[in-house]
Parts: C-alpha cells; sequence; structure tokens
C-alpha cells in the first residue's frame, strides 16, 4: 500500500499499464492520496483501488509484511528514501498505513 500526501492526478498511462500487469500478476494494490483528486470524477489504480483522506501523515510505502520504504525527510519526501526491512518498523508502518486506510474514503465517495 502506497500513502501520497501529494492530491492524486493523472499521470501518463504507463503507470496505469504497470499497475494492470501487476494486479494480472496476484499483486494486490491500494493507493491512499490527500485530498482533492484533480482531474478525475472516480481514479482507478489499473486493478487496484485508491481512497483519499483529508490528513495523509506521511509518503510511505509498504510493499509486503518484511519491506517498507519511508522518506529520510517527511518534509520533503522526493529526497531520498530508507529502506525498512527490521520486523518491528515494518509493522509499525503498516499499522500506520491500515489504520489510514480505514478511516479513509473510496473514489466514489464510501469506505
Amino acid at each position: 500500500m502506497s500513502l501520497s500526501t501529494l492530491p492524486y492526478a493523472p499521470e501518463s498511462g504507463h503507470q496505469t499499464e504497470t499497475d494492470a500487469r501487476l494486479a494480472a500478476r496476484g499483486v494486490r494494490l491500494r493507493a491512499l492520496y490527500q485530498r482533492p483528486v484533480l482531474g478525475l470524477d472516480a481514479p482507478s489504480l489499473g486493478g487496484g483501488e485508491i481512497r483519499t483522506a483529508d490528513l495523509v501523515p506521511m509518503d510511505m510505502l509498504v510493499v509486503d509484511d518484511e519491506l517498507a520504504l519511508l522518506p529520510v525527510d517527511p518534509d520533503r519526501p522526493g529526497l531520498a528514501l530508507i529502506v525498512v526491512t527490521d520486523p518491528a518498523w515494518v509493522r509499525l508502518a503498516s499499522v500506520v498505513a491500515e489504520s489510514c486506510w480505514a478511516r479513509a474514503e473510496g473514489a466514489d465517495g464510501g469506505r
């Protein structure tokens, strides 16, 4: 699951195609974006699910139960990433992401 402090905006079709290929291979894709959603009525993630929230605490990517990517500086997320593999820290990132996901709204305005 990915969390983004930036609003969702349509990107090039390349990422959607990549997401669709991953979903076809059984990868579960979920993305949480901070509101507002820009330029779309109902965003899609190439077979995955998108939700939006008024507040996303920081950018992060929880890959699985063994790996998470976090920004070195949450105020400048594009600067550099930390690859987290310590089970306790990956679990913490996962709990934060799941908690944000549970409180977010789906693309259709529901949960």
